[in-house]
């Protein structure tokens, strides 16, 4: 997932909306902007990750543990 940041600072944009989606592209990647100063897009992007995680999850059982798998101590697990 591509994230182009501090969408509030419009007048201060180095890259446009069409060269994040084009670089979004090229790496066949999601895109959003977001600002976290006027929480515009914050939700979808972490919903958006949540999600891609889930589906990457799904597609590669082999790289996922389940609970009776994990070791007792020493490892972190997110998600």
């Amino acid at each position: 997932m591509l994230v182009g940041n501090k969408l509030d600072l419009e007048d201060e944009r180095q890259v446009t909306t069409e060269q994040g989606r084009a670089l979004a592209q090229k790496f066949q990647s999601g895109f959003i902007e977001t600002s976290a100063k006027t929480d515009t897009n914050i939700k979808e992007l972490f919903f958006s990750l949540v999600r891609l995680v889930k589906t990457w999850r799904e597609n590669h059982p082999e790289h996922h543990k389940t609970d009776k798998q994990k070791k007792k101590g020493g490892n972190c697990t997110l998600l």
